[in-house]
């Protein structure tokens, strides 16, 4: 039933991806939750790929991160927390994102 209600809503999330309602980032963490449900759903069979799945988005999100950072009159200059909130809203929601950078900055200081 899990699975169901997974596979419904990474359809509902290429639907808003095809639509524009979002940009193509946000689909993701939806896969990658579908990724590790099925994995277990079919025994564990998947459990390597599903690792080297999320391991690769992972260091790709991370380069993708220190280039915002690293370029930032590229992106309008700013504060940084200003950069990493709209680089997160790529990939999560923007209430979420800001939470996170906010998290963040707290950790850093």
């Amino acid at each position: 039933m899990i699975l169901i209600l997974c596979a419904l809503r990474f359809a509902f999330v290429i639907i808003d991806i095809f639509t524009g309602n979002i940009p193509w980032q946000r689909a993701i963490f939806p896969v990658l939750i579908l990724l590790g449900i099925a994995s277990e759903f079919f025994n564990g069979n998947f459990h390597f790929l599903v690792k080297a799945i999320a391991i690769a988005i992972d260091a790709c999100i991370v380069t993708f991160f220190v280039y915002i950072v690293a370029n930032a009159k590229s992106y309008g200059g700013g504060l940084i927390e200003e950069r990493l909130s709209e680089s997160f809203g790529l990939f999560l929601p923007r209430t979420l994102s800001r939470y996170i950078v906010t998290e963040m900055i707290l950790v850093w200081t």
